[in-house]
């Protein structure tokens, strides 16, 4: 959730854009208000609200989102598949499974608001992240690079 505010009908997403607006309108400087009632209190007629900015975004915008999330978990794998990568047969078709499960995220029902991401295999894990479900941050220290 992201907070915006809202004068004179425009919506900013910003206290600095806020500001400008208000001083193009009103000339007024004011000090650091952050809530609603700081706002009335200085007469201004500003709200305050939370929203989600992916409920604002068109689904073209949230696809390319998700297929630029996928092309990175599918980089982040890409050094167990080389051939020179010291891994099991087992390992690799777990990998290899997970790849094509996210090469198919695109082509879920849903797709692209309600993505139902694939399991990270355990080969892709180091103990730590094991411990947290967390997939590793980058493949290239798996290899020394």
């Amino acid at each position: 959730m992201a907070t915006r505010y809202i004068y004179n009908k425009q919506k900013y997403t910003s206290l600095y854009s806020l500001r400008q607006a208000i001083w193009q309108n009103e000339k007024m400087a004011y000090g650091d208000p952050k809530t609603q009632e700081e706002f009335n209190n200085l007469g201004l007629k500003v709200t305050i609200e939370e929203y989600d900015p992916i409920d604002e975004m068109s689904d073209e915008q949230i696809a390319q989102r998700v297929r630029n999330r996928r092309n990175f978990l599918i980089a982040e794998s890409d050094f167990y598949v080389q051939p020179d990568y010291p891994s099991t047969a087992e390992g690799l078709e777990a990998v290899k499974a997970y790849r094509q499960a996210l090469r198919d995220v695109s082509s879920q029902t849903g797709f692209p608001r309600n993505v139902q991401w694939p399991e990270v295999p355990p080969v892709l894990m180091t103990g730590k992240d094991k411990a947290l479900g967390l997939a590793k941050t980058s493949g290239l220290a798996k290899v020394g690079i």
